[in-house]
């Protein structure tokens, strides 16, 4: 029970660290696409001016990612703490969820761009893939945390 416990612990620290990679990697992704591959705000330029649109849209847009980097921060550092044997509470977990719920509509959807729209299939491809990987990355994070507490549990409380 020691060696799965503390496989466990490992599996924590590790996946806390990618989830903070993961986090970077998102204010990096939109950071690219508002500077490089922004969409077309033409459209909306009739009611406000296209420069205005442009700031709004890079605004929210990078504080959406910022807001996903610290929910990710909070997950990651959370589960490398209890991975080196902190107490934690479910609050983080309870985080994960909602990011996992998020992250499934959102790879639900890049799924479907990838079925739907032909051009840029490499780019597709590796959002998708990125993007999986990040989900299948937190659910681990769930199953480590709630096994390595019932296993604390078990051998008498310590960490729990």
């Amino acid at each position: 029970m020691d060696a799965t416990i503390r496989r466990l612990q490992n599996n924590l620290v590790t996946l806390g660290t990618g989830a903070i990679v993961f986090g970077v990697w998102t204010v990096i992704k939109y950071l690219v696409y508002c500077l490089i591959d922004r969409p077309d705000l033409s459209e909306y330029a009739a009611t406000v001016p296209e420069n205005v649109m442009t700031i709004l849209f890079i605004v929210v847009t990078m504080s959406l990612a910022v807001f996903d980097f610290i929910l990710r921060c909070i997950i990651g550092f959370s589960a490398r703490a209890e991975g080196h044997g902190k107490k934690k509470g479910v609050f983080y977990l309870f985080i994960t969820v909602i990011t996992i719920l998020i992250y499934f509509l959102g790879v639900s959807a890049e799924v479907y761009k990838f079925i739907t729209v032909p051009e840029n299939l490499l780019r597709n491809a590796t959002t998708l893939i990125i993007d999986a990987t990040s989900f299948i990355l937190l659910i681990e994070i769930i199953y480590s945390s709630i096994k390595l507490k019932k296993l604390l549990k078990l051998q008498g409380g310590a960490n729990e």
